[in-house]
């Protein structure tokens, strides 16, 4: 149990880094921090909210999958933000 505001740990956090204290504020929150990414698909005009891709029906982490810029795979990722932040979009472009 603690503390649970985003504004309040940082406050909280900053001078306890500052004396040397290792905090994993990943932890404290329970944050998902390692991912797979797979894409991008073909999302032209909404279309892909009426189409399920393959990962949607199935988990295969060594497939090779037609995506909208040719052949997608399984990649591994992993956020060091402390408040678990990855920016999906930035990984698959």
């Amino acid at each position: 149990q603690g503390a649970t505001d985003d504004d309040q740990v940082r406050a909280i956090a900053k001078p306890l880094r500052k004396l040397g204290e290792n905090l994993d504020l990943q932890h404290h929150f329970g944050f998902l921090t390692q991912w797979h990414i797979v894409g991008p698909f073909d999302n032209t005009k909404g279309k892909g909210f009426n189409v399920a891709y393959p990962p949607e029906e199935k988990i295969d982490l060594k497939a090779t999958i037609k995506g909208k810029l040719g052949p997608a795979s399984w990649k591994p990722y992993k956020t060091t933000n402390d408040f678990g932040i990855l920016d999906i979009a930035k990984q698959i472009s």
